[in-house]
């Protein structure tokens, strides 16, 4: 069965409430992502652990920004070609 054409009328009230209740979902979802990001902020164990990681990554760029971020290469000893 063919579905009757909507009106203008009916196709903006269906598009108001596709919009409104997205939005409503979406701020709904903002703020219970928002709740739990507060209760895991909260935990000592995970602020130790973000902590942790903060610092090897801190630790890490400082280390290549001094270094500009080459690496030094050993020159290998031993049995060399061309006889060396």
């Amino acid at each position: 069965m063919e579905r009757p054409q909507m009106t203008l009328l009916e196709q903006l009230i269906r598009d108001r409430v596709t919009t409104t209740t997205a939005d409503t979902f979406s701020r709904a979802i903002d703020d219970i992502a928002h709740e739990m990001a507060r209760d895991i902020i909260r935990d000592p164990v995970w602020r130790a652990q973000m902590r942790a990681l903060t610092e090897k990554a801190f630790s890490s760029t400082l280390h290549q920004l001094t270094t500009n971020g080459t690496k030094r290469r050993r020159a290998k000893r031993g049995n060399r070609r061309g006889g060396r």
